[in-house]
């Protein structure tokens, strides 16, 4: 069944881009996530995660996960703390 070959080698391209030294950290955090406390993977959270990565055209770059961040870093950056004593407050 070509269908079902193209599904096992899109899911081999994943795990090869999971262990990967060029996989992005917030990848790695989430492939940490999908395991327990004995470090055994749970299955369900690694099919989502495997969604995610097809959703995205199997590029991280695009994936959820990786826009979330980066939009969550620009936010840290723009960011400005000020400090204000109490004459400045009134």
């Amino acid at each position: 069944d070509p269908e079902k070959k193209q599904r096992r080698n899109a899911y081999m391209r994943f795990t090869r881009s999971i262990n990967s030294p060029n996989a992005p950290q917030e990848v790695i955090d989430a492939f940490e996530k999908c395991k327990d406390s004995k470090g055994k993977t749970n299955r369900g959270k690694l099919q989502k995660l495997f969604a995610t990565y097809m959703d995205a055209g199997e590029d991280w770059g695009q994936s959820d996960l990786i826009l979330t961040s980066e939009q969550s870093n620009l936010n840290l950056q723009r960011s400005q703390y000020k400090l204000m004593t109490r004459r400045d407050r009134h």
